[in-house]
């Protein structure tokens, strides 16, 4: 069958075509619009070879109608069975990949609270998609759903329960598509069960989380109620003192000015007026003191997430990096690991320095595995999809 996923971003959309048979899932073609409503935007399509065109698209309804015709001429060989939906939240009640219908569609917008910057705008996406390919399934894959097996005390936070249930505080968690995929990657690549493999996952990007994957199921992950917690970030700040937001507050700044000074304006960014790790190594390496600084605060934070999910478990089978920089920084993979030997884990300074592009590349000298793994949400949402239809295809049938 031949599958679509999309991932519908506030300024962007991506997607990716695939033919799904068994557990083979091939791409067919792929694309990413961004900038949407600014001042440059660029369409990037991949086939058989890269196209990228500059548009003008002032909103998402003119990008979408615009995509549809060319997937419509592209695909027109390849009609779509299902189209998959990244969610970044479905909050208590949803976690298995689920069937859009009408109830659902509201019920993901309804979760906007939780995910005010995520939530509308992948129900935006699914109303064009429903759109413009009626005759496909739609199903919703959601990105906080690995983690629903964290233990309840992990999920909890220490706040009166009354309330917390009332405004559904507790720790979601996210990055949890790339978390189980990358996972799966490696239980794969070590002739592993998934059940019966500990891993400690770290998705390094702009955004970052860690995730302890015990005996194949999240345990912990570093984000919580919210993607804000956790490791310092691109241009978020991570865990810091809970009452800092009501200070800030307290000197003059309004809700909305300390969010987006926490989101957008704090991480890397705040610390050395740079959130591309590419050009912060290349400023540390200069010798700018700020970038170095920025560079040291995010690989201890790491260090730190993965000291504690270490005492979680008996032994750990592998530690694996994913994500823009966790796959492509050596730099950072070589920071992060430099002070774990206690755990058995020591890098291959030549294997770091020259990572392939392989799915699954092994990075360590001795002891312990040490993995980079290519994430892949797009072919994962894609199988996931193919699943949950031939799922409700079969009972149907019954």
């Amino acid at each position: 069958m031949y599958i679509l996923t999309i991932n519908a971003g506030s300024s962007s959309i991506k997607y990716k075509a695939f033919q799904v048979e068994k557990q083979q899932v091939t791409p067919l073609l792929s694309g990413l619009i961004e900038g949407i409503g600014e001042s440059e935007c660029l369409w990037h399509h991949y086939k058989h070879s890269k196209e990228t065109i500059k548009k003008n698209f002032k909103a998402h309804d003119e990008s979408f109608h615009s995509l549809a015709d060319k997937l419509h001429h592209d695909l027109k060989d390849h009609p779509i069975t299902g189209v998959g939906h990244r969610v970044v939240h479905g909050g208590e009640r949803y976690y298995e990949p689920t069937v859009i219908t009408p109830k659902i569609l509201k019920e993901i917008k309804e979760l906007a609270h939780l995910a005010p910057i995520h939530n509308p705008i992948n129900a935006l996406g699914i109303e064009f998609a429903q759109q413009y390919f009626p005759e496909a399934q739609h199903i919703a894959v959601f990105d906080s759903g690995f983690h629903h097996t964290m233990p309840e005390y992990i999920r909890q936070y220490a706040i009166d329960s009354a309330t917390a249930n009332r405004y559904q505080i507790k720790r979601y968690g996210f990055h949890g598509i790339n978390h189980e995929y990358v996972a799966n990657q490696a239980a794969t690549y070590l002739q592993k069960p998934i059940k019966d493999c500990n891993f400690i996952t770290l998705h390094l990007g702009n955004g970052a989380s860690a995730c302890l994957i015990k005996q194949g199921k999240s345990f912990d992950t570093s984000m919580g109620m919210t993607p804000l917690a956790g490791l310092v970030m691109g241009t978020r700040c991570g865990d810091i003192d809970p009452a800092i937001p009501l200070y800030l507050q307290q000197q003059g700044m309004t809700a909305q000015q300390v969010d987006i000074f926490l989101n957008k304006q704090s991480g890397l960014k705040g610390i050395a007026g740079e959130n591309d790790m590419r050009r912060l190594i290349a400023n540390a390496l200069a010798g700018d003191q700020s970038a170095e600084l920025a560079i040291e605060m995010y690989v201890y934070a790491i260090q730190k997430t993965i000291g504690a999910y270490s005492s979680q478990v008996a032994a750990l089978d592998a530690l694996i990096f994913t994500g823009g920089v966790g796959e492509n920084a050596a730099l950072i993979r070589e920071r992060v690991v430099a002070p774990l030997k206690h755990l058995d884990f020591e890098l291959d300074s030549t294997a770091n320095s020259s990572c392939s592009n392989e799915k699954c590349h092994i990075i360590s000298n001795s002891g312990k595995p040490i993995l980079v793994v290519r994430g892949d949400e797009e072919a994962y949402i894609a199988q996931k999809t193919a699943t949950k239809i031939l799922e409700n295809q079969h009972q149907s049938k019954s």
